[in-house]
């Protein structure tokens, strides 16, 4: 006879439970997802409205700089052009005239292309450098004919800029790339070469009236 003791237990029960308490987890689950993906999907929707809302504010912020910029751009011209009138009002006062009544003849003669703070800067120098006020307002004519003649590569207020400091000062060189060749020497002869600055630019006015007055009487 063996002396093992065999003992054999039997485990028995109704597995309706233990599916009950599966299903339950799966349900709670499922729960726990669904109100998952609703505060997400809250969540997406209170992100979209703050990046619109911000879209929004970032643009409104951006049109007002744009504003302010555009303002304070506007006031620095207008006192730059407050002090150029100024003092063009003291150049002009030994001609009989004001700054405004050169500036006004300056557009006219410009056909209203050179505007004031350009004429102003312009002919205050050009009379510092020795140059009428008939004279500049003969200028600013030429400048509009050249703008038009070279339109879309030179402005009347560039063309009035560069004809009054090649003339004002005597460079020759930049009077030729307006008007062609400009040569003192051949038209004065041993003259050129004793000519003050003050002479010479009067010579070189003179060189460019010829020159402007044929070009304006072809164009018409």
């Amino acid at each position: 006879m063996s002396d093992e003791n065999r003992i054999h237990i039997q485990i028995t029960g109704d597995p309706s439970g233990a599916v009950a308490a599966t299903g339950a987890v799966d349900q709670a689950n499922q729960q726990l997802s669904e109100g998952t993906k609703s505060a997400l999907s809250g969540l997406k929707g209170y992100y979209e409205a703050f990046k619109k809302n911000w879209l929004e504010i970032s643009a409104g912020v951006y049109a007002v700089w744009k504003a302010l910029q555009k303002m304070w751009d506007f006031m620095q011209q207008a006192a730059e052009l407050d002090e150029a009138m100024a003092s063009l009002d003291a150049l002009t006062r030994q001609y009989g005239m004001t700054a405004k009544d050169l500036v006004t003849k300056i557009g006219a003669a410009s056909q209203g292309l050179i505007g004031m703070g350009a004429a102003a800067r312009v002919a205050g120098d050009a009379l510092i450098k020795g140059l009428r006020p008939e004279q500049i307002t003969q200028m600013a004519s030429w400048a509009a004919t050249l703008s038009h003649v070279r339109a879309g590569v030179l402005t009347a207020s560039d063309a009035f800029q560069m004809l009054s400091e090649s003339i004002s000062t005597g460079r020759e060189r930049g009077l030729k790339a307006l008007v062609g060749i400009v040569d003192l020497e051949a038209k004065y002869g041993d003259l050129a070469s004793r000519m003050t600055q003050a002479e010479k630019a009067q010579a070189m006015y003179t060189i460019a009236a010829e020159r402007m007055t044929a070009v304006q009487k072809t164009l018409g």
